[in-house]
């Protein structure tokens, strides 16, 4: 029997983990693929180092007349990540008292999860064998398929989050980016069309303007419509003081290619504007 059991290795099952091992519980944390989670590998960790980076290429440019080197840009944000891996690293949690399993589990009755058979500790010796998560975990038995049960007193289920993308025809053809993938661009875009009106798209829009690319925002639900109007007000006049076009409450009806770049036809177009953007789309995990 452990105490909690925390599936997800993300912020909220670091914190979690660390703080219940530190008050005397005995923890287990479950983790598929790499602790860290989004804040770490493609969140708040990048995305802060790439708005750091493009706000010191926009002050160059304007004092120099210099562009940015994007290869450097990647680079810092590479950098970044793993000076601060080791702090979310299964190594740091165990040294926190909270035994780290790779893999899944599922629940199969009140205080009682199960792992699959091929589960394993990760340390930083590799990752142990069934004996070991016995003596680890506190393994409650086997089920029918040699999976490993745990009992525990408490769990916590913080999986995380995907990025939401919209359904419009054509897109899956023209291929797109999404705040997960946008960090393995190796080019700086020209053109970069988000869809979303999100914080993660004012981000990435204010970064990628500011590095060079002609970005427009199209914020179908309208621009940060969570936050205060007079605070979005005031980020809208942010992007587009940095070339940003916003375009407001407008859906997109489909996605064509043309000349190897896509382009996005808006429902609702201006006389004022055109109506397909040249891009690379990416779409924001909170529309």
């Amino acid at each position: 029997m452990i105490d909690l059991l925390v599936i997800g290795g993300g912020t909220a099952g670091i914190v979690g983990a660390k703080t219940a091992a530190r008050l005397g519980a005995r923890t287990v944390l479950i983790e598929q693929h790499r602790t860290g989670g989004d804040c770490l590998w493609t969140g708040c960790v990048p995305s802060k180092t790439i708005l750091s980076a493009a706000g010191r290429a926009a002050l160059i440019r304007e004092a120099a007349g210099l562009e940015p080197d994007f290869d450097e840009v990647r680079a810092r944000i590479r950098a970044t990540i793993t000076t601060i891996e080791p702090d979310d690293s299964p190594e740091a949690l165990e040294r926190a008292g909270v035994t780290v399993l790779h893999g899944t589990a599922r629940f199969i009755a009140p205080g009682v999860a199960e792992i699959p058979s091929g589960t394993g500790i990760l340390s930083g010796t590799g990752i142990l064998g069934s004996a070991e998560i016995a003596g680890a975990a506190g393994v409650a038995g086997r089920g029918a398929d040699a999976a490993q049960r745990i009992r525990f007193r408490q769990a916590l289920v913080v999986t995380g989050s995907a990025p939401a993308v919209p359904t419009i025809p054509g897109l899956d053809a023209a291929g797109y980016v999404t705040s997960e993938t946008v960090w393995d661009l190796t080019a700086l875009p020209p053109r970069l069309l988000v869809i979303g009106g999100g914080p993660i798209a004012c981000e990435l829009g204010q970064a990628f303007a500011r590095l060079g690319s002609h970005v427009t925002v199209l914020a179908r639900a309208g621009l940060l419509p969570k936050e205060d109007p007079d605070a979005a007000a005031l980020v809208q006049a942010s992007l587009e003081r940095d070339g940003v076009t916003v375009l407001l409450d407008d859906e997109p009806t489909r996605v064509h290619l043309s000349s190897g770049s896509s382009h996005s036809r808006d429902s609702s177009p201006s006389p004022d504007r055109s109506d397909s953007t040249d891009s690379t789309d990416s779409t924001d995990s909170t529309r």
